[in-house]
């Protein structure tokens, strides 16, 4: 069985996996929608919500991180 410490830290490698995963799709989904975002607006498309969502998703993988450390630091 693992110790305390042990675990601790194998539970940390597993988030840290699973949060730089998380980053580089999302990484790789926003430079597509920065693409899908460079074409002409028009009255009915703005594109201001997809930006919304992008900066979204930003604040909540960088407060997840922080809680990350928090937790585990």
């Amino acid at each position: 069985m693992l110790s305390l410490n042990e675990e601790n830290i194998r539970a940390l490698e597993i988030t840290s996996w699973l949060t730089g995963i998380y980053f580089f799709i999302e990484l790789g989904l926003g430079i597509y929608s920065g693409k899908i975002a460079t074409h002409p607006s028009d009255k009915y498309r703005t594109f201001g919500s997809l930006r919304a969502e992008i900066i979204g998703a930003l604040l909540s993988d960088f407060s997840f991180l922080q809680w990350q450390f928090l937790f585990f630091i």
